[in-house]
């Protein structure tokens, strides 16, 4: 496998296990309300995965698919990185209602 091929399989890899370990935290803490989010996050990232993986395999993996694979991955991250503000804004509120007797 190429350097290029390499760095993608990490940053998929590693985006991975952010979002695995924002669902352990969103189920430890009770904050997992909107589980349809995180399952078309997790569709997104396993069709990236797949879509990598089938390149892989065919030996297909150009510039173009490079392309294609940096703006969905960079999509997928901001839409991810959305949901964890909303999460994170979400659970400082509800600490505040519950401090307060709310």
């Amino acid at each position: 496998m190429s350097e290029e091929v390499d760095t993608l399989r990490a940053k998929l890899d590693a985006f991975s296990r952010q979002l695995d370990a924002k669902i352990r935290e969103f189920k430890a803490t009770g904050e997992l309300e909107n589980k349809e989010t995180i399952e078309i996050l997790r569709k997104r990232q396993e069709a990236l995965k797949t879509k990598l993986d089938r390149a892989i395999r065919a030996g297909a993996v150009s510039d173009i698919l490079k392309v294609e694979f940096e703006r969905d991955f960079e999509g997928l991250l901001d839409e991810f990185r959305r949901k964890e503000k909303e999460f994170d804004a979400a659970t400082v509120t509800g600490a505040a209602k519950q401090r307060n007797g709310a």
